[in-house]
């Protein structure tokens, strides 16, 4: 399984095998205080192709795993602050889960009115908001990630929020 292989030690054994982002630490400071962008300002080298890289500042510290979008005015969406990817599945599920279950710790039902149950980078799910109303699920798609990942975002939530209906709706940024 994916997970298993990128947490095993050695997974990478050529770090110049994994795509990596790379900024100026200085240029980071509103991600070490909790922010989860990466501006163009930031970067050193060309950014590397749209989808997930490692980020690591220009004295090599890791600082986690980023969705990158060479054309978006934010080229970098921090997914994860971990050293290791899980893959797009553990990562999406585990994050849908939680927001979700954040949300019902809260008191909020999903059968119960209209929440929102997940908030974009609020929730770490960068590009990616839902909005339940009743059993009806509203998918709102904000990145081209997120974009990406439809299909699977559409699963998980399947599987979790089981007999809803689900509508996405794609930013015009996103699907361009």
């Amino acid at each position: 399984d994916q997970r298993k292989r990128l947490r095993t030690p050695g997974a990478f054994p050529n770090m110049s095998d994994t795509p990596c982002l790379r900024v100026r630490r200085r240029k980071v400071a509103n991600v070490f205080k909790g922010d989860p962008w990466i501006y163009p300002n930031a970067c050193l080298d060309p950014l590397p192709a749209a989808g997930v890289a490692q980020v690591r500042t220009d004295d090599g510290q890791a600082l986690g795993w980023v969705d990158v979008n060479p054309r978006a005015p934010i080229p970098g969406r921090l997914l994860t602050r971990s050293d290791d990817w899980p893959g797009d599945e553990v990562w999406l599920a585990a994050g849908i889960e939680r927001a979700i279950a954040r949300r019902e710790r809260l008191g909020y039902q999903l059968a119960g009115g209209a929440v929102r149950l997940i908030n974009n980078e609020g929730d770490g799910l960068p590009g990616l908001a839902v909005d339940a109303y009743g059993r009806h699920l509203v998918v709102d798609i904000g990145t081209r990630g997120m974009a990406e990942r439809l299909p699977l975002i559409r699963d998980i939530l399947g599987r979790v929020c089981p007999d809803s209906r689900m509508q996405a709706r794609i930013s015009e940024d996103a699907a361009r």
